[in-house]
């Protein structure tokens, strides 16, 4: 826990999951971005449009994979397939994630903590991403 004086911020708009940043260098927020996920055990195979819920830190926001870039190899990042039209289990793709709301994202490069997500659909966690 650490106490962090707000000067000028508006309390009442304060609750979990916001991201406090200095302001000469803010966090990147986004409705859309590009994101590497790894699928975990799937009943079906992730398609365009797949809906799910995201976490990013304790920050739930509903999101559709918008597009389907790439598959890869996690080992050498060599792109295996361009545009798949599905996602199977234990694959590890390129996809585009649009969000309903902005959520606060960065590279996973430039800040570890806001650069991985779950995604999760009916109560089990179906990818993780970077």
């Amino acid at each position: 826990l650490a106490l962090v004086p707000a000067s000028g911020a508006d309390l009442d708009t304060l609750r979990v999951g916001t991201v406090l940043c200095d302001p000469e260098y803010p966090v990147q927020a986004a409705t859309s971005f590009l994101a590497q996920i790894l699928t975990l055990d799937l009943a079906v195979p992730l398609t365009l449009g797949f809906q799910a819920v995201m976490y990013v830190q304790s920050v739930q926001e509903a999101v559709v994979l918008s597009r389907l870039l790439c598959t890869v190899n996690k080992s050498s990042g060599e792109v295996l397939k361009k545009k798949p039209r599905a996602i199977p289990r234990h694959t590890t793709a390129v996809v585009q994630v649009t969000c309903q709301r902005r959520v606060c994202v960065e590279a996973f490069g430039e800040c570890k903590a806001l650069g991985r997500f779950t995604l999760r659909e009916g109560g089990l966690t179906i990818a993780a991403g970077t």
